[in-house]
């Protein structure tokens, strides 16, 4: 999980994208979360470069939020 500033935020889930879909690290899903607006964006392997406003990981089964108590 990666934390971001809000400027950042973009930045971040860029990398994310990259990471997931470049197939070097076998990485399906990821999730950014921008503390100061309190925002989750969650990306999926093959989602086509569009995040979901969602704090939900889909491979664990765990709402993130309520695991970190947010």
């Amino acid at each position: 999980m990666k934390y971001a500033k809000p400027m950042d935020k973009k930045n971040d889930l860029k990398k994310i994208i990259r990471l997931i879909e470049n197939d070097d690290y076998d990485v399906l899903e990821g999730l950014v979360y921008n503390y100061q607006a309190n925002e989750w964006l969650r990306y999926c392997k093959g989602d086509g470069g569009v995040a979901t406003a969602t704090s939900f990981a889909e491979l664990p089964g765990l709402d993130l939020a309520q695991f970190l108590n947010l």
